[in-house]
């Protein structure tokens, strides 16, 4: 079920690690069991196979976004805003084969302009936190992840002005200070290889409140 909302409706607490307190806004989230892709746009470098919302390799009564192409192409799905810029982006992503690298985006403005956290394919054993600027790549930080076939993981990224965070399976794992991109929309971006992605969830983080912190 996709859900966007308007500011303001949704509130909560985000306690970073060193104890300050953002207030969090829902902004958009999907788990795909409408059966559609509707709110998000494809891109695909060179040809490969379609994304489509399909059954779970491993729990057929479950619905994911999943991109199926075995060729050396860097194929993405987004969805949000172009303009959205503080803000926590959060989804499961797994390799249904030992070849994909399946990856996180954050302030996406094309394909040669965003941050990633992706989880590296079986045999590389890691994942990282990178960015792509005017089409280069550079790779901000690895941390070491012996990964399995089919096997969900949580990622997560938040940007906030310059201070930029990523996350596996809600430990924080990277925290970089980049200006590189100051806003942009959120999704996928996978290469090599068959991918799934299900349960995103978008929160804008807002202000710091006055008062002690939480």
């Amino acid at each position: 079920m996709k859900t966007f909302w308007l500011a303001g409706v949704v509130s909560a607490l985000l306690s970073t690690t060193s104890h300050v307190a953002y207030t969090q806004t829902a902004l958009f989230s999907d788990d795909f069991q409408d059966g559609n892709a509707d709110g998000w746009t494809f891109f695909t470098t060179n040809t490969g196979s379609p994304w489509g919302v399909m059954a779970d390799s491993t729990d057929a009564a479950n619905l994911v976004l999943a991109q199926g192409s075995n060729s050396n192409n860097e194929s993405y799905a987004t969805a949000g805003d172009t303009g959205w810029q503080d803000y926590s982006v959060e989804a499961r992503a797994k390799l249904r084969n030992v070849e994909p690298y399946p990856g996180l985006i954050a302030r996406y403005q094309d394909s040669n302009n965003y941050y990633m956290l992706r989880i590296n394919k079986v045999s590389e054993a890691r994942v990282e936190f990178s960015k792509k600027v005017g089409g280069a790549s550079t790779i901000f930080a690895s941390y070491p992840l012996a990964t399995t076939v089919d096997t969900w993981y949580t990622l997560r990224i938040t940007v906030r002005g310059n201070v930029l965070r990523g996350y596996l399976n809600g430990n924080s794992l990277f925290e970089v200070i980049d200006t590189s991109l100051d806003a942009g929309k959120i999704g996928f971006r996978t290469n090599w290889g068959p991918s799934s992605f299900d349960n995103v969830t978008v929160m804008a983080l807002g202000s710091i409140p006055s008062g002690p912190a939480a």
